[in-house]
């Protein structure tokens, strides 16, 4: 008795510990983004948000809450996480060449350091 009773308790432990692993996850859009429905198309921006066919990536910059999308040759634009307004664009790319596409990912660490990395077709150059 004492042994069935410990199988069905750990059997409905395990059956909830699943049910809950199962639960379904959904992404609501920012009523802050944007025109208010979550998106934020390249003309709703403003400034001069360069996107070309070369955008391949965007990162989060967690140091201060902007997105960040390499332009695929010599910029990254800044766009604020929360709102969608452009930042602008910065980036000193001396000494950044070489590869098909000069910047094709980025990302950010903690501190606010981008790092960013080409794309080349060549593997023995760039």
């Amino acid at each position: 008795m004492k042994k069935s009773f410990s199988f069905v308790a750990c059997f409905a432990i395990v059956t909830g510990l699943i049910s809950v692993a199962q639960a379904a996850i959904t992404l609501q859009p920012m009523s802050t983004f944007g025109g208010g429905d979550g998106w934020q198309s390249p003309t709703e921006a403003g400034g001069t948000l360069a996107v070309t066919n070369q955008v391949r990536s965007m990162g989060f910059d967690p140091s201060t809450g902007t997105l960040i999308i390499p332009s695929g040759a010599n910029t990254i634009q800044r766009i604020n996480g929360s709102t969608g307004a452009y930042q602008g664009a910065t980036f000193n790319n001396t000494g950044v060449s070489g590869g098909a596409i000069w910047l094709n990912t980025v990302t950010a660490t903690s501190d606010g350091v981008i790092y960013a990395a080409n794309l080349t077709t060549n593997t023995t150059t760039s």
